[in-house]
């Protein structure tokens, strides 16, 4: 039984790896209040984006686990913790204040978002 769930998982495996913060889309779209799913899943798009072009450009440099190597995890995974906590915090921030929205709302998400960016890029590099 054991050898059939890991042949059918196995070919998987490859784009959990690849594509495993994806998985916040439906999270914030369960969880955030309904005014600010929208914004939420906007948010967790362009963390997704965000990601990929920063780990693009360190692989386009020819630095696939950062520029020191001290790290052997790849920078994309590095990268995805990041973006991941990030993420989280901004899902807590944003169930635990239901009434903001608007201008001071997108502000707040692009705060976190360009942090999230700067930490996440600082700790791919490393």
């Amino acid at each position: 039984m054991w050898q059939q769930i890991l042949e059918w998982v196995d070919p998987l495996i490859p784009y959990v790896k690849l594509w495993g913060d994806a998985v916040w889309l439906p999270v914030v779209l369960i969880v955030m209040h309904k005014a600010q799913k929208l914004m939420a899943a906007i948010f967790v798009a362009f963390s997704m984006l965000m990601l990929r072009m920063q780990n693009e450009l360190l692989e386009e440099i020819e630095f696939p686990n950062g520029l020191t190597g001290l790290i052997e995890m790849s920078s994309l995974h590095r990268g995805m913790i990041v973006f991941a906590i990030g993420t989280f915090i901004y899902c807590l921030l944003s169930y635990i204040s239901p009434r903001t929205k608007g201008a001071i709302y997108m502000a707040a998400s692009l705060t976190i978002f360009f942090t999230t960016s700067l930490i996440s890029i600082c700790v791919m590099v490393i």
